[in-house]
């Protein structure tokens, strides 16, 4: 079963393999979140709705509140430029091994459908702050753990609510 201090709900199926993940896929909560540990990753490709713009900007303005991280974002540069300690993966083989590195992995994205990678990350046992997209809302049960997409604001001020409350590692 999952962590009982887990924020995210165990999803529940009529049938014991859904998208081709075995129930016993699902993975407890790795770790505890912790804002504080510096590794930190982005999902998604490197197009405008997924939000990294977003993202960079969130993390701009957490590391000028002092804030020291190592972001990690999957997929190439696009051109983005920052002060940040931003790097870029590439393209990702083994998305749920690289994925249990992280101590919290963020999902920016302004709109999505389904939000297959986001349900990889929680799979994997990861803490996951995403936008309210997609099917992200009937899994994660906790709203602290969402924000409303493109406020950056609103993440920025959620992450630091939650990072107060998250045990050092």
């Amino acid at each position: 079963g999952r962590n009982s201090t887990s924020p995210h709900r165990r999803f529940h199926f009529d049938s014991p393999e859904v998208m081709n993940w075995s129930m016993t896929t699902w993975a407890p909560l790795a770790k505890s979140p912790n804002c504080a540990s510096q590794m930190l990753s982005v999902i998604g490709s490197a197009v405008e709705w997924k939000g990294w713009g977003d993202a960079i900007e969130l993390f701009s303005q957490l590391e000028q509140s002092g804030r020291i991280f190592s972001i990690f974002f999957t997929g190439t540069n696009p051109g983005f430029t920052s002060k940040a300690n931003f790097r870029f993966l590439g393209r990702v083989e083994g998305f749920r091994d690289l994925v249990r590195s992280f101590d919290l992995v963020l999902n920016p994205t302004w709109h999505e459908s389904f939000g297959m990678a986001a349900l990889e990350v929680l799979a994997a046992g990861v803490p996951l702050f995403s936008t309210r997209s997609g099917v992200i809302e009937q899994v994660i049960r906790d709203g602290r753990w969402l924000a409303r997409p493109r406020d950056v604001g609103e993440m920025r001020d959620k992450l630091l609510a939650l990072e107060s409350k998250w045990p050092a590692s």
